[in-house]
């Protein structure tokens, strides 16, 4: 595998594949969601099915504190989720998913979010406010699942050119 220096990295390039991304409130109500891959294809109830089984998740974790991510296996599926405020983030992997790629992948939207939300802890609010600005972090970071960047840096500079193409 080339490096963009010319030299030549010893890992393989892996390509991350994210099934799900969820924000709910802490009470479980929708506020983003989006699916890809074959989760996107699964019936409307199987959806439900799932997202009621993310909440019910959040029964065996009663200490959640903002900030910190944990990790669950649900079925084949591993669930990268934490609280942020007021709102649960989840992110759904296929199982042989790395875990601390997904957790990267986390930290990535939420510094990005951060930017969009004025450089503040996004809250729902500030995400219902700017859901456009949201749906285009998680469009810039994921692209039909598979994982773009964990560079918030290049998350942000693609937003800001594309607010400036439209002004």
């Amino acid at each position: 595998q080339r490096r963009v220096d010319g030299g030549f990295s010893l890992l393989p390039r892996i390509k991350m594949v994210v099934l799900s991304f969820h924000i709910t409130t802490v009470s479980g109500n929708g506020v983003f969601t989006r699916y890809f891959g074959p989760m996107q294809a699964e019936e409307p109830y199987r959806k439900a099915e799932w997202d009621r089984a993310l909440y019910d998740l959040l029964a065996e974790y009663p200490d959640l504190t903002n900030q910190r991510p944990e990790v669950a296996s649900l079925g084949n599926r591993v669930v990268i989720f934490m609280r942020l405020t007021d709102m649960m983030l989840f992110i759904t992997g296929a199982g042989e998913d790395d875990e601390l790629g997904l957790v990267e992948l986390l930290n990535c939207i939420i510094e990005s979010l951060k930017f969009v939300c004025g450089g503040k802890t996004p809250t729902e609010g500030m995400l219902l406010e700017n859901y456009a600005k949201l749906q285009l972090v998680v469009d810039e970071v994921l692209h039909d699942g598979i994982v773009e960047t964990y560079n918030p840096a290049n998350v942000i500079n693609m937003i800001q050119m594309k607010i400036r193409s439209k002004a």
